[in-house]
């Protein structure tokens, strides 16, 4: 028999590839020989919220956590899928458990913020954002969700900061652009606010 590993490797190659039903074939012959497969089951459980299969990928993301609750990316993906059907809270509660095991990791405070962000809670959205460009200053998209948490708030002279800050990064972040031409607007003697 093929050993598991590298069939998890094809799997997930045919999966970065396109070939979602080799990939999920692949996936399911693993899972048939291993059950609890954590990584199997997380990577199944990316194919399906890439499918918009939300609901059966949580339950396969459920799944991967109950085999292996110390990986932060699969706190991070179920998080994900609970975004991709509107439970907001649900998603930040994951996300929340991401950072417990990875405090450091950039991309869990990014994706946090930004869920922050579309529950309405800029004040933890901004926190998120900040925390995220301490770890990775590089990152336009960060300073650029940061300014548009600190617009949120109507703290528009931070937000023209965080665009300037998001274009320092890369000249050619459109949103950015358009985000700190509209704040200087909004700033300007007689705007109406």
């Amino acid at each position: 028999m093929t050993d598991i590993n590298e069939l998890l490797r094809s799997a997930v190659q045919l999966h970065r590839d396109g070939q979602l039903p080799q990939a999920w074939q692949l996936y399911q012959d693993i899972l048939q020989h291993d059950p609890h497969n954590a990584p199997t089951l997380n990577a199944t459980g990316l194919l399906l919220r890439q499918s918009g299969q939300y609901d059966e990928a949580i339950d396969f993301l459920r799944r991967a956590i109950a085999a292996d609750a110390t990986d932060a990316a699969y706190h991070a993906n179920l998080g994900e899928a609970f975004r991709g059907l509107g439970k907001l809270q649900e998603g930040i509660d994951c996300y929340q458990q991401a950072l417990r095991l990875a405090p450091q990791e950039f991309a869990v405070h990014y994706y946090v913020a930004t869920l922050y962000q579309q529950a309405g809670m800029n004040d933890e959205a901004i926190a998120s954002f900040e925390k995220a460009i301490s770890l990775r200053a590089d990152e336009a998209a960060a300073h650029h969700g940061l300014g548009s948490a600190y617009r949120a708030v109507g703290r528009l002279a931070e937000a023209a900061n965080a665009y300037r800050e998001a274009l320092k990064v890369d000249p050619n972040c459109e949103p950015a652009q358009r985000d700190l031409e509209t704040v200087q607007q909004e700033t300007q003697p007689g705007a109406e606010t």
